[in-house]
């Protein structure tokens, strides 16, 4: 419940409530709101942990979490750093005549490029959407859609000290396939691109 409660504050969709109940406290605006809120929600989990979980159970869990943290947190930000730069050299949109045709090789492509993109779910529709309005065929959407929120560089360089370098390359290589294969099979036999404008 409280998982949901959070999702909820960091999404927005609870914003016009958090706004009038921060007013009163003088956080006026929707930044200073979801702050506030967020760190309500944390309060409320530390207290619910300590009403349910031993000492010694929370101090591993802490343990545990701050080992996961050091190990993974450096590589995860070394994944943006490298994904900030590719996005910044790489305009999708002056390249968006590639995708147009739901082909094998644009669902590939795209594929790729969602497979290096570092994107949720929320944000990948956003993404989809504006690139559909720029002609983006429903079938690389689709593929762009799926690969893009399962996997990312970050991701990638992230598991590789936890599961090794071939499992990761495996997974990655595995998550593209999938999805060029389901977008492939989308665009061409599911639905025409005029029943999705």
């Amino acid at each position: 419940m409280l998982l949901i409660l959070v999702m909820l504050t960091t999404t927005g969709l609870i914003d016009s409530y958090t706004v009038n109940i921060t007013k009163y406290i003088g956080a006026s605006s929707e930044f200073y709101s979801r702050i506030v809120t967020v760190i309500f929600e944390i309060l409320l989990v530390v207290f619910w942990s300590w009403k349910i979980f031993d000492k010694y159970e929370i101090q591993l869990w802490l343990k545990k979490s701050y080992q996961l943290f050091l190990m993974i947190f450096p590589k995860v930000l070394a994944g943006i750093f490298v994904c900030g730069i590719i996005s910044n050299n790489i305009k999708l949109s002056n390249y968006i005549n590639y995708f147009e045709t739901n082909s094998f090789s644009a669902n590939a492509i795209s594929s790729l490029l969602g497979a290096l993109m570092y994107f949720g779910t929320i944000v990948g529709v956003t993404i989809v959407k504006t690139l559909r309005d720029f002609g983006m065929n429903a079938g690389p959407a689709l593929t762009l859609l799926l690969s893009g929120p399962a996997v990312s560089l970050p991701s990638i360089i992230a598991l590789i000290p936890i599961v090794g370098k071939k499992k990761a390359v495996v997974f990655l290589l595995f998550v593209m396939l999938f999805s060029a294969l389901c977008g492939f099979v989308f665009g061409n036999f599911c639905i025409s691109t005029e029943q999705i404008n």
